[in-house]
């Protein structure tokens, strides 16, 4: 039986999934989220439930799409163009 694959992005949901199950009860959970909601009525806004900043960045990136370095650009254009990988290289600019 071969290995299979899963997406990152899934697996690290997975991953927060059972620690709020199994490392923060349903109490803790919620203690933590009233901490949060406090602070930030407070007008601290530097605290975050686990995943929180992760999901802000992640529809930013979808909105207005994922910002590379020209360097960052020229390096996956010569990975694509590699004898090994030979994909498509087809991004665009956003």
């Amino acid at each position: 039986m071969g290995l299979q694959r899963y997406r990152a992005e899934d697996l690290v949901q997975f991953g927060k999934m059972v620690l709020v199950k199994i490392g923060f009860p349903e109490k803790a959970k919620t203690r933590l989220e009233e901490a949060v909601d406090t602070t930030r009525k407070c007008g601290n806004h530097l605290m975050y439930l686990p995943g929180q900043k992760e999901q802000e960045t992640r529809k930013k990136y979808l909105a207005h799409g994922i910002p590379l370095t020209p360097e960052r650009v020229d390096r996956l254009r010569r990975v694509a163009a590699d004898k090994r990988v030979e994909i498509l290289f087809d991004l665009k600019e956003v």
